[in-house]
């Protein structure tokens, strides 16, 4: 006799079988109910339970309370005919011999309203609300959906980052004409976007002197978090020495609103991408701090949207968190037939693989930092405690790593065996 573990929309059948080959081979109804049987059933309390039995069925596995009914139904040692083949582990565990038979199901599906006595049209009713139910529960599988914010965060930043590369081309032209050595002065974009805004204009810096406009850029560096690469006290002593013999054309009153409306502009556009990346790092902090900790908030989010969602990244191996990013080039090295693979995608950003001096170490670099996000991504998932022990584990031992192929470490190097099993301990 054989078993056979049949689910619908509304409840799970055991049915029981003395002639597989018989069932197989029948073409009408009555041979058919005559080499099959109910034996037990299951039904679901509510379309929200069938909806999340059918979640846990997209991985293959069965709920405890459907385990403790099979264990109650089937005697231990029976054959048992399931639909997924993926199922089997589960069933050995439970002492049945699983064996997967298309033929069976085709049967019960093709005969499902003389086997079950139910009408097509209650079936189909209760497998439109399960779709439903499901859909539902797919869309909001995180109940705050705040990995989709954190995609949505960092796709609004990259839109702003061409806006303000686009806006700032046309200022420095414009500040150019007026004031020829402010861009030779200042190297980095966001600071010059800040200094022009406050600054404002030639006429505007003489008229107030240097002691009384430096508490205010201060003040608003700090607030913004804009990071300069110099002393900001020392650029606005050479910007006002320069100011007093630039080379630059004098400008009349039109030109001087065009300038500041363009410099308010992008000043905004700034203060915007500023609280865009504050927003990421609250949100990553709590969607996936230990990711967080070991590549920082922009490449945490990069990969997240990358990957689609969390639970993506989480399940995803380590040779694909390496090359997200580098898909272009992995197919046309596959199409090319070529053996010079590409060693990095969104992580050639992160400051680990920066930071190492030796270009042909890069690849080792990414590998090791692909497996440690890796397992971050998955405590991060999976675990229901947050913080952020783990990431800084990995992050120093990442340190080390960069250390050692630079010829800088101190020491002996930790090994990611060790940490794992610190923290499995």
């Amino acid at each position: 006799m054989s078993f056979i573990i049949f689910e619908t929309a509304q409840k799970i059948y055991i049915l029981k079988s003395t002639d597989i080959d018989a069932l197989t081979r029948a073409i009408e109804a009555a041979a058919v109910c005559r080499n099959i049987s109910i034996h037990a059933e299951m039904p679901f309390a509510s379309t929200d339970e069938a909806a999340m039995f059918s979640q846990l069925m997209f991985e293959a596995q069965y709920t405890e309370e459907v385990v403790a009914f099979l264990k109650q139904q089937i005697p231990a040692g029976s054959t048992v005919i399931v639909q997924d083949a993926r199922l089997q582990k589960q069933m050995d565990e439970l002492k049945y011999k699983t064996e997967q038979n298309i033929a069976v199901f085709r049967q019960i599906r093709h005969f499902f309203e003389t086997l079950f006595k139910q009408k097509p049209e209650d079936a189909y009713q209760a497998s439109r609300a399960l779709s439903h139910a499901t859909s539902r529960l797919i869309c909001q599988f995180d109940k705050n959906k705040s990995d989709q914010q954190v995609i949505q965060g960092i796709g609004y930043y990259e839109t702003l980052l061409k806006d303000i590369n686009s806006q700032a081309m046309r200022l420095i032209e414009c500040v150019g004409f007026h004031f020829p050595e402010f861009k030779r002065l200042v190297v980095d974009l966001d600071v010059y976007i800040m200094l022009t805004y406050l600054l404002k204009n030639r006429v505007y810096m003489k008229e107030h002197p240097l002691e009384e406009l430096l508490p205010k850029v201060l003040e608003v560096q700090k607030e913004q978090d804009i990071e300069c690469s110099t002393n900001i006290k020392q650029l606005l002593i050479q910007l006002y020495k320069a100011a007093l013999i630039s080379t630059g054309c004098e400008f009349q009153e039109p030109e001087y609103l065009q300038l500041q409306l363009l410099e308010t502009k992008c000043y905004n556009l700034l203060i915007e991408k500023q609280q865009t990346i504050k927003f990421l790092e609250r949100k990553l902090q709590i969607v996936a701090p230990n990711v967080l900790t070991v590549l920082g908030t922009l490449n945490t989010a990069r990969l997240i949207a990358k990957a689609g969602t969390l639970s993506k990244l989480a399940k995803a191996p380590a040779s694909t968190v390496q090359l997200y990013g580098a898909e272009k080039a992995l197919f046309r090295v596959l199409k090319r037939k070529s053996n010079r693979t590409p060693k990095y995608g969104l992580l050639f950003r992160s400051n680990h693989v920066q930071a190492c001096k030796h270009v042909k170490a890069r690849g080792r670099v990414a590998r090791a930092l692909a497996c440690c996000v890796a397992r971050c991504a998955r405590v991060d998932f999976y675990s229901e405690a947050q913080n952020t022990e783990y990431g800084k584990a990995m992050k120093q031992l990442m340190d080390q790593r960069v250390a050692f192929y630079d010829g800088t470490l101190k020491g002996e190097m930790v090994r990611m065996a060790d940490v794992v099993k610190q923290f499995e301990e």
